[in-house]
């Protein structure tokens, strides 16, 4: 029985040495389309995930990503055409979640602590662009936005260190784009973060 129970504990601990969950922050970039990066300015961001282990340079990963973007009254001022000089402009924050399943494949050096890596993913994605509002001294004119939830694809390249065997940081930059809709939305999310296994 003390046999079994050994024999268990180390398949645990090497079962648990192989999963690493993931904490960051960064920024998300409009990339296209047209309204989305006239009207809402890069901004903040955060995501979590886990990754299993199949072998040292390949990792399934779960990972969610959220991203909030500011209005941008220049820009949307710029962009609008109405008949009358315009005295406001009211518009509200951009929202976009991602929930991704990525394949990562790792490139590591002997004896170097940095590491390069690259992945693809399947996305779902959801996009929320309120509508916004021009007023005139006679008039308010609503211009349409668009709100998706679609399937879209990711693409990631980054730089890794260890710090220890069960702690590291991250830098990393991605591609985030939607599919099955008419007009794709498009965004870069660039984060920082960190990488770790339990215990620490």
């Amino acid at each position: 029985m003390f046999l079994h129970l050994g024999i268990t504990d180390r398949a645990q601990a090497q079962a648990s040495d192989k999963v690493n969950y993931y904490l960051d922050v960064g920024i998300g970039i409009p990339a296209s389309l047209a309204n989305f990066t006239q009207n809402w300015n890069a901004t903040y961001g955060a995501g979590a995930g886990i990754s299993y282990e199949i072998r040292p340079s390949v990792k399934p990963q779960l990972y969610s990503q959220y991203h909030r973007f500011s209005f941008d009254e220049d820009g949307a001022r710029v962009k609008v055409n109405v008949p009358q000089s315009i005295t406001d402009i009211d518009g509200a924050e951009a929202e976009i979640f991602t929930a991704m399943l990525n394949g990562i494949y790792e490139y590591e050096l002997p004896r170097v602590s940095t590491l390069t890596y690259a992945s693809v993913g399947a996305v779902f994605f959801r996009s929320i662009r309120r509508d916004f509002t021009v007023s005139t001294a006679n008039d308010t004119f609503t211009f349409d936005q668009r709100s998706e939830s679609t399937l879209g694809i990711s693409g990631t390249v980054g730089l890794r260190h260890a710090i220890n065997d069960n702690f590291a940081a991250y830098a990393e930059a991605k591609v985030v784009t939607s599919f099955f809709v008419d007009r794709r939305t498009q965004y870069f999310p660039i984060s920082i973060g960190i990488p770790f296994k339990f215990p620490l």
